[in-house]
């Protein structure tokens, strides 16, 4: 068995607020991770305004993926023209079917409300 400063007797760790960082109160319960409701707030909003950087990142990481993609079939096609026209047939195929999801996902949606 592993001992960890939780098992150890005497070493108990203090709870700590996940915001602050400040010693939670022990009459908080013990599902509490936020030392108060304001603390919990900011942190949930900490979390929202992270996940337009967290999207970015995904994104360009993505273009970067695709971007070698290309280049390899780019390399691929330019070796024979037998593979060029599979290359290209392929690429047709997926687009389509790629467009094809996304109208399917949007009429699932529904209609979008503009924001104003």
């Amino acid at each position: 068995m592993v001992r960890t400063l939780d098992t150890v007797p005497g070493m108990a760790r203090t709870r700590r607020c996940a915001y602050c960082d400040a010693p939670l109160d022990g009459e908080l319960g013990a599902a509490a991770r936020y030392c108060s409701r304001s603390h919990r707030q900011r942190a949930y909003e900490a979390r929202q305004d992270d996940i337009p950087r967290q999207l970015t990142r995904r994104i360009r990481s993505l273009e970067r993926q695709l971007a070698s993609f290309e280049r390899i079939l780019e390399k691929v096609a330019d070796t024979s023209p037998a593979c060029a026209a599979a290359v290209t047939d392929a690429l047709r195929e997926e687009t389509l079917a790629a467009f094809a999801r996304g109208a399917a996902a949007a009429r699932q949606r529904g209609p979008t409300i503009p924001r104003t």
